[in-house]
This record gives C-alpha cells, structure tokens and sequence, in this order.
C-alpha cells in the first residue's frame, strides 16, 4: 500500500522558510573574502589621515586668529564711520544755519558782514 502524504500551507510555508534559512546560512559559511586583509596598508592610510588632519587644525586655527583681527578691525572702521557721519551731521548743520541767515539777512546786514569780515 501507498502511502500519501499530504501537507497543508501553513506547514508548506514553514519548511519553505526554513530552507531558505538553512541555503543562506550554508552560503555564508562557504563562502570567503579571497583578498587578506593588510593591516599596516590601513594603518598607513590611517597616520597619513591622522597628520592632514593634524595640518588641517593648525590651518583652522591661524584663518581663526585672522577672522578675529578682522573682526576687530571692522569695529574700528565702523567706529570711525560713525564718528565721521556725525562731523559731516554737525557740519551741515552749522553751514545751513549760516545759509539760511544769509537768506534772511537785509542787503546791508551782508554789506556789514562783508566789510567787518575783510578789514
């Protein structure tokens, strides 16, 4: 007599998986990186990184003394700006008042102006 073996999904689903499981693991216990790894190769990239990088700070840290001294200078020069913007403020000040008493001044207060001004 024969005999049938049936099987339903669930359990077809599980051995599937499993299999699957089972052909991964042996391919990744066969297979090898055929290349050895050189370590002193890596290291000497490593110490040539290590010494750029060792540059790279003392770089960063002359182009950050000058980025401050730049800074200082431009509170200096905008300081001066201000100065001066206040100057050319009072100036022009004082020389409108002159001109607007010049305006309203009669043809003899400028004659008086003149000739006490050219003695």
């Amino acid at each position: 007599m024969k005999k049938v073996i049936t099987l339903d999904k669930t359990k077809l689903i599980l051995l599937g998986v499993i299999g699957i499981l089972l052909l991964g693991l042996a391919l990744s216990l066969y297979r090898k990186d055929p290349t050895p790894h050189n370590i002193s190769l890596y290291q000497k990239q490593i110490d040539s990184l290590n010494i750029e990088l060792k540059h790279l700070k003392q770089d960063q840290i002359i182009l950050n003394h000058k980025l401050k001294m730049y800074k200082d200078s431009l509170v200096v020069y905008n300081h001066k700006i201000d100065s001066l913007n206040q100057n050319i403020t009072k100036i022009r000040n004082y020389y409108g008042k002159k001109i607007r008493d010049i305006n309203n001044a009669s043809p003899t207060e400028i004659y008086d102006f003149i000739t006490n001004r050219y003695k």
